[in-house]
């Protein structure tokens, strides 16, 4: 019956396979047309293209029905592996496992795999599949046949490469036919086959490396760049969002495999910044007495320039520079702007982000690096901790000789990423950005579950991640220490804000965090979060740090938070009643690094923010043109990997320079005025 199934699905589409899956000419003797790559993209995207680039599998395959097909599923699917090592110890039948034979294969397990009815379709029933031994072990997730492939790699020539093409024909054109060119990670998600990671690192696989998917159809060709397993894993999270992203990251993290990085940013271009300019004010830039040791803080947003009030001119002499870094992401941080920007509107692909967040989280992405540690300010509000780290001196080699050039001091954001990424007293500092984007990142999407009325176990769980990571990270102090403004101004000011994050988001973890503290850790585990000045407004007479649950309990919740911020000057107070979660681009704003010239506020106090309607449309906008903007900045940079400026030209959107001394609108004008045409 399983013969006959399959003769007849064969016979009726091999006709059409043999002109646009093999490059075979048909019955007639006329030969298939080459298809016009990309017809939709100026001429300069033909620049130093020519066939060879269109995708087809070559003669030579072996059919579902031949027998060479049979006897390898029969070998691979044997449960010893005694018969497949003897098969290639002989020079006959082991040319038969090498990479470049190919079989045929109907995308149908359940025909293969005897017993497993409910087995699903990597593509669909029509599908007909051409891979390699080692593709077909995966697919059909023969763990002891690959076991016994990946240590063949010890000889002089690979038997198996990892970037082997596979192919598929009839994927979603069944009359005419297409084919698709993919690789053996492809398959591992496509097929859930968790278990074959290991043994494709151990072909020498890179997760980190780039790869592409390429569909074609007859007239026509596609190529999907993915800069790395990130990528390919949110490509196929998009139509499969019961992907278990988060055995995928285990199987990585478990198999500790030198081609695989815990802390591995992916550089992805540079990123202007919407930031408060914080200067110390001292008797030579400031009038006022009582404001010495303050620092005046202003609002520079992309596209406003800020107005200057009359008394803060000599405080801010210099024009307005909005920082430009490195944009360089983890993986973490990847999946969870994956559900922010991309799955905003359904969150179908939320519980699978925050799975992989918990695996990341456990096995100590999230912990503050020892370099961050050791400085003062790292317990000081968000807001100047982001100030610090975009602004931030550091030595350009810590293990130079006294006499080198290299003892010298650098600006940590004006260097080159491959520098930066080389040398681990540098990369930490963005190692902890990375972790302040994922924090932002997280009270968007609990945001956007709040709108949405997810159920409060969803709220729940979302609120116990974020307080893992800030107690990981070391934000938990600052986080409990310093009022709902602290927070809110430091996380509009990353490069993964939430222009219109709510007072409600903010405060819903805040009130939530002293009850999940007291429930999910010991007295001991809590004390050593936070510091002994922490414990020590507890009691003016006692000075001791609390010895039950329940004086921890009392303590978190009745403690009132110091605020930094003590006055606002200058044009307006939106700064101060939150109205605009990005603050007012033409007010000063004074803040307090000083405890003692620090208020205290109260619950109630943080909790009377005015949000108007006028203000929530506006919020709405700068989120969309927000997301547009970051969705667009990723996109252009990874079809620009694989297709290099070429690529820009055709869309008409250049390469973005950007200057710090001019807006963003200026930075996206003067590149349109570069010249379209490729030289």
């Amino acid at each position: 019956m399983r013969k006959s199934q399959m003769e007849a699905v064969l016979d009726k589409q091999w006709d059409v396979a043999k002109s646009i899956v093999s490059l075979e000419p048909d019955n007639s003797g006329t030969h298939d047309e080459q298809p016009k790559i990309f017809l939709n993209l100026p001429k300069a995207m033909h620049h130093g293209w020519d066939n060879k680039y269109v995708i087809g599998v070559g003669e030579g395959f072996f059919g579902a029905n031949h027998c060479n097909t049979k006897w390898l599923l029969n070998i691979m699917g044997d449960g010893g592996d005694c018969r497949l090592l003897r098969m290639l110890k002989q020079g006959r039948t082991r040319i038969l496992f090498e990479t470049d034979k190919y079989y045929q294969l109907l995308d149908q397990p359940s025909l293969y795999l005897k017993g497993n009815a409910l087995e699903r379709s990597m593509f669909n029933s029509k599908t007909v599949l051409f891979m390699n031994s080692f593709g077909i072990a995966v697919y059909l997730r023969y763990y002891g046949a690959l076991k016994v492939l990946s240590k063949q790699q010890k000889f002089r020539k690979p038997m198996i490469y990892y970037n082997q093409d596979n192919y598929a024909s009839f994927v979603n054109d069944t009359s005419c036919g297409d084919i698709m060119l993919f690789h053996y990670d492809y398959i591992i998600l496509k097929r859930e086959a968790y278990g074959a990671i290991p043994h494709l690192l151990a072909i020498r696989w890179a997760p980190g490396d780039p790869s592409k998917l390429v569909y074609r159809r007859r007239y026509y060709q596609y190529i999907t760049p993915f800069l790395d397993w990130v990528d390919v894993c949110r490509n196929v999270l998009k139509r499969k969002p019961s992907l278990q992203l988060s055995k995928v990251s285990q199987q990585l993290i478990e198999s500790r495999s030198p081609q695989f990085k815990l802390i591995d940013l992916k550089e992805m271009g540079q990123v202007m910044l919407e930031y408060f300019e914080l200067k110390k004010l001292n008797s030579e830039n400031f009038n006022d007495p009582n404001s010495f040791g303050m620092y005046a803080g202003r609002k520079l947003l992309h596209d406003k320039e800020p107005s200057m009030p009359s008394d803060y001119v000599k405080v801010f002499e210099h024009k307005p520079a909005r920082p430009v870094i490195p944009h360089a992401v983890s993986a973490p941080r990847r999946f969870l702007s994956y559900t922010y920007y991309y799955d905003y509107e359904n969150l179908t692909t939320l519980s699978q982000i925050l799975s992989v967040t918990e695996v990341f989280q456990k096995n100590r992405y999230f912990c503050c690096d020892r370099h961050c540690s050791e400085a003062l300010w790292h317990k000081d509000p968000l807001l100047f901790q982001i100030y610090e780290i975009v602004n931030l001196h550091c030595l350009e080699d810590l293990d130079a000789d006294a006499e080198s050039e290299k003892v010298k001091k650098v600006v940590l954001r004006e260097q080159n990423w491959s520098d930066i990424a080389s040398k681990p007293h540098m990369l930490c500092w963005f190692h902890r950005y990375d972790i302040m984007n994922c924090i932002s990142l997280l009270f968007g999407v609990l945001q956007t579950c709040l709108l949405k009325n997810f159920p409060a176990i969803i709220i729940d769980r979302i609120c116990k991640i974020l307080l893992d990571i800030l107690i990981s990270s070391e934000f938990i102090e600052p986080f409990l220490s310093y009022s709902f403004y602290d927070t809110f101004f430091g996380l509009t000011s990353l490069s993964n804000c939430v222009p219109g994050l709510q007072s409600t988001s903010v405060m819903r973890v805040m009130k939530k965090a002293p009850l999940m503290l007291t429930q999910f850790y010991s007295i001991p585990q809590i004390s050593d979060m936070f510091s002994m000045s922490f414990w020590r407004k507890r009691d003016s007479s006692n000075d001791d740090r609390p010895s039950t649950l329940d004086e921890v309990g009392d303590f978190l919740v009745t403690r009132k938070r110091l605020m930094s911020m003590r006055i606002m000057a200058g044009e307006g107070g939106e700064g101060m009643s939150c109205t605009s979660a990005m603050g007012s681009a033409g007010s000063i704003i004074m803040f307090a690094r000083d405890y003692e010239k620090m208020c205290e506020v109260s619950q109630a106090e943080e909790e009377a923010v005015d949000t108007g309607k006028s203000d929530t449309i506006k919020k709405a906008q700068d989120e969309m043109l927000h997301i547009q903007r970051y969705t667009r900045q990723e996109i252009d940079f990874r079809y620009s990997s694989l297709f290099g400026q070429s690529f820009r030209y055709a869309v008409g959107r250049p390469k973005l320079v950007l200057d710090e001394s001019k807006t963003l609108s200026q930075n996206e004008k003067e590149s349109r005025d570069v010249p379209t045409k490729l030289p």
